[in-house]
């Protein structure tokens, strides 16, 4: 598992790298294993420490990459990580961040108001991770558990790719410290971790393949273990549908995503192409032919940086296809939501603090900027982003004094279409003299993108990129 150490759309990037203490075939050593996985291995405690060399060596061969430097290795129990993720998010993740993610999942109905987001995150992720890959330390770290044979073993192999792929790729570049763009992120990992996926499902077929009845008992036992593991991620069946859609997203469509490519003759040398051009977007992951054709996300935001004090920004970032599916999906049914957020390209939000706002006490704007495809999915998001509001805030009606405004409760909601763009505000407050200047800066920044948009989609390549006969040129004219 690779963690990215994001809030917004979970609560860490970690990856799994093994250090091995045997020799390679040059006497050099492919595994370094720290004092306390030493004394695992040793005891037999920790089941698979003594076949991670020949993972190592099976792993760099399958997936084509070769091992340049000895993999460093270290268990640790449950308690041991949740120390280990709760330092990691004190030191890299600001604790007002964590609260302005919380209030905007809470103000869209995802949580209930007294869910203690950062907590369940922590009881999550510890509950769920079984190994950890941390780029910056390159070493990867194995959660002592009841895993057993080819269970085990796939974890190993999974875990073990990352290795591979911070040797050849550089992981860290793959990360957002700032937390600036969630969705890109969200969209890396997927690469990320459907690249070690898709290599561990081949290592476990090979495995099968070698020895057929023994594999075949290995796989029995390894589905009665997670029969049983499964009643134990009480935290992960609790979870909000957004947090295990998000949790499962790299791992399930990382997989499909890289699956395509493969299923349509690349190489796993190829593959290293997809890392210098990594998906921008998860729209590129939902839909992997908008990634070969050149479909780029556009940036966007509303113009208020010289409308509302600048200290008032509580955070800044992207929610992407999948975010917004995800926000919809919870108010209306899936198919809804999916149509509704076709044709998407880009978008920000940004949460300001109102006056009146203090640390106990949190009162937001909440503003939503996005720009569509076509003005015809644009009208058909602002209009399923109105159903869904007004599904959970019955009393929400019209305000006949200007188009778009929506009030109920003291609250007043703002959705305004132009063209190919939407712009929402939440919790408007009454003194918001300001919306006139707001709307013609916001329509200009539309009508200026309209040349990008237009200019993007003559770019477009053909739709039979997928296939390895046109592969070559297809990366090529989309590397440079």
């Amino acid at each position: 598992m690779f963690c990215h150490m994001s809030f917004k759309r979970r609560i860490l990037t970690c990856l799994s790298l093994l250090l091995l203490s045997a020799g390679s075939a040059l006497g050099a050593p492919l595994i370094e294993l720290a004092p306390e996985a030493r004394a695992d291995l040793a005891s037999g405690s920790f089941k698979g420490l003594e076949k991670i060399e020949q993972i190592l060596e099976t792993m760099s061969t399958l997936r084509a990459l070769p091992v340049k430097a000895p993999v460093q290795v270290n268990t640790l129990n449950r308690q041991q990580l949740e120390k280990a993720l709760i330092a990691q998010i004190e030191r890299d993740i600001p604790p007002e961040r964590i609260a302005a993610e919380s209030d905007l999942y809470k103000h869209l109905g995802l949580l209930a108001p007294d869910f203690d987001y950062r907590a369940f995150l922590i009881a999550l992720y510890t509950e769920q991770i079984g190994g950890y890959y941390d780029p910056k330390t390159r070493q990867l770290r194995l959660v002592k558990d009841n895993l057993t044979g080819l269970e085990n073993e796939m974890l190993i192999a999974h875990e073990l790719v990352h290795a591979l792929q911070d040797q050849h790729f550089d992981l860290q570049q793959y990360l957002d410290p700032e937390a600036r763009n969630d969705d890109r992120t969200l969209a890396q990992m997927a690469l990320i971790e459907g690249d070690a996926t898709a290599a561990a499902t081949e290592f476990v077929q090979q495995r099968l393949e070698q020895k057929p009845l023994s594999g075949l008992l290995d796989s029995f036992s390894s589905l009665l273990s997670a029969a049983r593991m499964s009643t134990r991620f009480e935290t992960f069946n609790k979870a909000p549908a957004f947090i295990r859609e998000s949790m499962l997203f790299p791992y399930q469509q990382g997989t499909q995503f890289v699956s395509q490519f493969r299923s349509k003759g690349w190489n796993w040398e190829d593959m290293a192409e997809l890392y210098d051009r990594p998906p921008a977007c998860t729209r590129h992951i939902l839909h992997p032919q908008d990634y070969l054709n050149q479909i780029e996300p556009i940036a966007v935001s509303a113009a208020l940086e010289n409308i509302l004090p600048q200290d008032s920004l509580r955070a800044r970032n992207v929610l992407g296809e999948l975010g917004y599916q995800q926000i919809l999906k919870h108010h209306l049914d899936a198919s809804q939501a999916r149509a509704a957020v076709t044709g998407w390209r880009g978008d920000s939000y940004q949460i300001y603090a109102l006056p009146g706002s203090s640390a106990s006490v949190s009162q937001n704007l909440f503003v939503f900027s996005s720009i569509w495809q076509k003005e015809a999915q644009a009208a058909s998001f602002a209009k399923a982003w109105q159903k869904a509001q007004q599904i959970r805030m019955p009393a929400l009606t019209p305000d006949p004094q200007m188009a778009g405004l929506y009030q109920a409760d003291r609250q007043r909601r703002l959705i305004w279409q132009h063209k190919h763009g939407v712009l929402i505000l939440e919790n408007l407050p009454d003194s918001a003299s300001w919306l006139k200047q707001l709307r013609s800066d916001w329509q200009a920044q539309v009508t200026a993108q309209g040349s990008q948009h237009l200019l993007s989609q003559a770019l477009r390549l053909k739709p039979d990129l997928l296939s390895s006969s046109n592969r070559h040129a297809a990366i090529k004219t989309s590397l440079y």
